[in-house]
């Protein structure tokens, strides 16, 4: 099974989450202090949790679909709401539609 961008991305922010626990957890950067060591597996651990929560929203999934070339029509319903709506009003998706 060949592996395409997003799986890889999602490999490299669970890397970080493990690493950032690491750090915090045993203190491994041998820098000054430990508060230094704390804070940047804080960072690490919690970056890229935000970074998943901008991935999956509905109108990136929307766009990521859209991005295959194998799709060649992407159809929401009349009502939806959100990332959905905008994606179908968007005249630079126009593989996406309203039903």
């Amino acid at each position: 099974m060949p592996i395409n961008s997003d799986q890889m991305l999602i490999l490299l922010r669970t890397i970080l989450k493990i690493g950032g626990t690491l750090i915090v957890a045993h203190g491994t950067l041998g820098l000054n202090g430990a508060a230094w060591e704390q804070l940047s597996g804080g960072i690490l651990m919690i970056a890229p949790v935000i970074w998943d929560m901008f991935v999956h929203t509905d109108s990136a999934k929307i766009k990521s679909v859209t991005a295959m070339p194998d799709v060649a029509q992407i159809v929401v319903k009349s009502g939806a709401v959100d990332g959905a709506a905008a994606a179908a009003a968007d005249p630079a998706q126009p593989k996406v539609v309203s039903a």
